[in-house]
């Protein structure tokens, strides 16, 4: 699902993996560039390719994980591939919940461990 509120284009991507980030690529009419996106499948090597997160081109990446995740969310390899991509990644496993307040054009994001 594609949020868009003044000039901000928040992404919420849920549990797809790979194959639906390639369908969504494949798709001309599929605006996927975003200002904020949750990172799809809580930041599982089976979500994340390069060629998606270069099409989104996000600023801030939210990881929707557990502070313990028993399958190793998230991988280490996306949070790099997110960061390498010049995104602010925020993960709630280490600050909590994220909550995120806009107008329209400015952006807050509140953290529930400082």
């Amino acid at each position: 699902m594609k949020i868009s509120y003044g000039q901000l284009r928040l992404l919420l991507t849920g549990d797809i993996e790979r194959d639906i980030e390639t369908d969504l690529l494949l798709d001309p009419s599929c605006d996927l560039t975003a200002d904020i996106i949750k990172v799809p499948h809580h930041g599982s090597r089976t979500s994340s390719t390069e060629a998606f997160i270069n099409r989104v081109g996000a600023g801030t990446a939210v990881i929707s994980v557990g502070r313990r995740s028993p399958f190793g969310h998230p991988h280490a390899e996306i949070v790099n591939r997110w960061r390498n991509s010049g995104a602010d990644v925020l993960t709630t496993g280490e600050k909590g919940t994220t909550t995120i307040s806009t107008d329209g054009v400015d952006v807050e994001i509140h953290r529930f461990v400082p």
